[in-house]
């Protein structure tokens, strides 16, 4: 059996402004968005959700959920999840199902009054 970890989540509640850059290979994948422009992936990067809509899922991460029961649905410019016993399925229950070895994901958390979150996900690429 292939060793599987859960996702690493690193919640960031001080520096949410903070930029992301991939761990892996120092892409910065938000920067074009400040400009105006479009999420720009690494190829290291696995997700980019915010509190009330997916932008961004990579094929392997789509590929792992697909194999622990969960699908995607891609309604541009939104990602919907769904299990096949039509089960609501909510942001941890992607998480969890995210089981790649060494997945590294930022959670910035926005406070009072704005109470918004957004995640980035980066994991290796062999």
């Amino acid at each position: 059996m292939a060793y599987q970890e859960n996702m690493t989540i690193h919640e960031m509640h001080a520096h949410y402004g903070s930029d992301i850059h991939c761990p892996f290979c120092g892409h910065n994948p938000e920067a074009k968005m400040l400009d105006g422009g479009q999420f720009d992936p690494c190829k290291h990067t696995l997700l980019f959700a915010h509190t009330e809509f997916w932008l961004y899922l990579s094929e392997d991460a789509e590929k792992v959920l697909k194999a622990n029961g969960i699908y995607c649905e891609r309604i541009e410019p939104d990602i919907a999840f769904t299990k096949s016993d039509d089960e609501d399925v909510d942001y941890d229950d992607v998480f969890d199902a995210i089981k790649i070895p060494d997945v590294i994901c930022f959670n910035r958390i926005v406070g009072p009054p704005a109470m918004e979150a957004s995640w980035v996900a980066f994991a290796p690429k062999s």
